[in-house]
């Protein structure tokens, strides 16, 4: 539903249109809308860390992963002795954001005279989380809108058969109690308006006609590629 999505002009830091867009997107004292100062950084003390460190480095929320030339027994073996005698919280602290709902649409401009074009992300929470079966079919509209870079559909109508914006993304956020969807694209002022109704438009096609063969194939493949990507680094884990 993108009519729902806030608009942001803005050639400023990333982080103050993150803000922005998190105070229309969250309620007041939503967790989302905490931020890091000096003042409160330096108010910490080592008491705070420990009753952090002890509430929330617990089994109940650890995950150990042994990789190399070691057997399933050994590396039982070794994991139960070091950490055999570590105790999980009876009580697990929560640690997922709670669900919120989904905003209600509004904009805010940024203004930046040192640059020439404006930046505009549309946003919005949406409510299709981890575990909701509209997760795959979001994953691969996702792809199919934005995700492809050259051969997406934005990618196609702004700049190649319009040549109104200098970049065009999506980006998908889906968490397990929240999730947001966005479209962010930079263009000469003059093409804002113009951009964005091409932009909602692309958006309602996909959700009134299903996607050509070809593409959802596209789609498929690239989904499946960055998990097997993602399986074989390390790092991912």
């Amino acid at each position: 539903e993108i009519a729902r999505a806030a608009v942001f002009i803005d050639a400023l830091s990333a982080s103050a249109v993150d803000r922005a867009a998190a105070e229309r997107m969250y309620p007041a004292g939503d967790p989302e809308l905490r931020s890091i100062s000096i003042a409160s950084s330096l108010s910490l003390t080592v008491a705070d860390v420990t009753r952090y460190y002890g509430s929330s480095f617990i089994p109940n929320l650890t995950t150990i992963v042994v990789e190399g030339p070691v057997t399933a027994d050994d590396a039982v073996a070794s994991v139960s002795k070091w950490f055999g005698s570590w105790q999980p919280a009876v009580v697990p602290p929560v640690t997922d954001l709670p669900p919120v709902a989904p905003n209600s649409a509004d904009s805010v401009f940024l203004r930046d005279d040192t640059d020439q074009a404006d930046n505009v992300d549309m946003k919005e929470s949406i409510e299709v989380v981890r575990s909701n079966r509209d997760y795959y079919p979001l994953l691969l509209a996702n792809e199919i809108l934005g995700g492809d870079g050259f051969a997406s559909r934005l990618f196609d109508d702004l700049r190649e058969q319009q040549g109104i914006v200098y970049s065009v993304e999506t980006d998908l956020n889906v968490g397990d109690t929240r999730s947001t969807f966005g479209i962010g694209f930079a263009c000469d002022p003059v093409n804002v308006s113009r951009a964005e109704t091409i932009v909602r438009r692309d958006v309602l096609a996909l959700t009134q006609s299903p996607p050509y063969d070809e593409e959802l194939a596209r789609a498929k493949l690239r989904v499946v590629n960055r998990l097997a990507l993602g399986l074989a680094n390390q790092d991912d884990f």
